[in-house]
């Protein structure tokens, strides 16, 4: 979950601020005169996307990471199975 919320002041507030103010019971009220929704919507908007980003970085990151762990497990069962193939030959050669 994204989690995003700016001050009277249009100030944005952490992400883990924003997360623990949604266990605050609280309740909707009207906007004062004058109070301009259009702004806040923007800077909400602003924030999630900055936050979303930053998550796909991260999960792209992760899966990188993960993606060349499982390269090199495969490079190197490609190469125990080399060596168990070239150890047969030579026994065969051996043998004949």
């Amino acid at each position: 979950m994204i989690f995003a919320a700016v001050t009277d002041d249009g100030e944005p507030l952490d992400p883990e601020v924003a997360a623990r103010l949604m266990t605050v019971p609280g309740s909707a009220s009207p906007l004062p005169v004058g109070e301009r929704p259009g702004l806040t919507e923007q800077a909400l908007g602003a924030q999630t996307d900055r936050q979303r980003v930053a998550i796909e970085r991260q999960v792209f990151e992760r899966n990188a990471r993960f993606f060349e762990a499982e390269a090199q497990k495969l490079d190197g069962w490609a190469d125990d199975l080399k060596v168990g193939l070239e150890r047969e030959i030579k026994e065969m050669d051996r043998q004949i």
